[in-house]
């Protein structure tokens, strides 16, 4: 067990190196870009990455108060399904109700990689490399279909 000042210090360590790794990584569109604030276009749609000691995970968290609204979108990405899928290349797993930590009930797409642990240093590059690979394919495939999905607004 890990006291609180050593927790904060090895998350902090390993966002800063991953931090460090990914910032040298342009957007599918050849610009700049906050890869840890991913900006969707819309303010229902959050890019997020988590990680612990079971393991990281890359997620499309859809929080559309509404749920017949959030449905929507969700279907929107099933119909993209497939593309989806093949971008990733990592299995997918699809949520449409999803309990998120705060007690919300969002809808959730995710990847994962559950053979990790953050405290066991050294799993940091099969994280990072995880993360990298597969937020950049989020990226590829927002570029390509976040349009769509801002039609839906």
């Amino acid at each position: 067990m890990y006291s609180k000042e050593e927790e904060k210090a090895i998350k902090g360590a390993f966002w800063g190196t991953l931090t460090t790794r990914i910032q040298k990584h342009r957007s599918a569109n050849g610009r700049r870009i906050n890869w840890f604030k991913y900006r969707t276009g819309l303010k229902e749609i959050f890019i997020r990455t988590e990680v612990d000691q079971k393991g990281c995970k890359i997620c499309i968290d859809l929080q559309f108060k509404n749920p017949g609204i959030r449905e929507l979108f969700y279907e929107q990405f099933l119909e993209t399904k497939t593309v989806f899928e093949n971008t990733m290349v990592s299995p997918v797993k699809w949520q449409l109700n999803y309990e998120h930590e705060y007690g919300t009930e969002i809808s959730r797409i995710s990847v994962e990689n559950n053979t990790t642990n953050i405290y066991r240093q050294e799993d940091w590059p099969e994280m990072h490399d995880f993360i990298v690979t597969h937020l950049r394919r989020v990226d590829e495939y927002w570029n390509d279909f976040g349009e769509l999905f801002k039609t839906l607004k």
